[in-house]
């Protein structure tokens, strides 16, 4: 199932919440808790003071004709994995920059006919220096909206064929843009600075996720397991 994430605003609960977007209290949390990792999931009847997200089921009119919407059945074998990044770079034997990133996927298959999803679940970064961090935390949105994908696997060669929810993609970055972008910190700063590099990336964003873009697959097939 292709998921939205919601901003908790100040004065949200969980009633509030399952409420204003029609789920029951119970579904609303074993949803994000099946999607999130443990750190960010829901105990209790509270949400946590430290979440700033919560999971919620995409209701959009092509769920029902998505054969590729996640469903037992059909995506019966999953599995998790984490990995680590760490790069460092050193002028004259002094260290210059640190940068450590851990990721969390899950990976979902149905064997019989090829088709797989792949979800970044968790991404945590440490760059050293620290006023870099919010270029890393705007990049990182963005690969959580990259980085939910379904798709085919050729029966050929095992390599990624076809992405089959570009559509789904792209109106997460449309709903990203419409409610994030500009609030977000490192957006904010660099238009006080370069009105133009914030266009470019927005730019770079609607081209990226257009359902047109024709390097799609290929820049999937080039990075989707890039940190394996």
């Amino acid at each position: 199932m292709v998921f939205k994430k919601y901003r908790i605003e100040q004065g949200d609960t969980l009633e509030a919440i399952s409420k204003k977007q029609n789920i029951d209290v119970k579904e609303l949390v074993d949803f994000h808790n099946s999607h999130n990792t443990i750190t960010q999931s829901i105990i209790g009847d509270y949400l946590p003071i430290h979440l700033e997200y919560i999971y919620l089921p995409l209701e959009s009119p092509i769920k029902e004709e998505n054969k590729y919407a996640e469903d037992p059945k059909e995506f019966g074998r999953k599995v998790r994995y984490r990995c680590e990044q760490v790069n460092t770079s050193k002028i004259n034997g002094n260290l210059a920059h640190f940068l450590q990133q851990n990721f969390q996927y899950v990976v979902k298959n149905n064997g019989k006919k090829n088709e797989f999803f792949v979800g970044l679940e968790d991404h945590h970064f440490d760059f050293n220096p620290t006023y870099l961090n919010p270029s890393f935390s705007f990049i990182s949105k963005t690969e959580f909206i990259k980085n939910q994908v379904y798709f085919q696997i050729s029966e050929e060669n095992g390599k990624l064929s076809e992405v089959n929810n570009k559509k789904e993609i792209s109106e997460n970055w449309e709903e990203f843009k419409k409610n994030e972008f500009y609030n977000d910190d490192f957006i904010i700063q660099l238009r006080k600075t370069n009105e133009h590099a914030v266009r470019e990336l927005l730019n770079m964003g609607d081209r990226q996720f257009s359902v047109d873009y024709e390097l799609t697959e290929e820049e999937y097939r080039r990075n989707l397991f890039y940190f394996i």
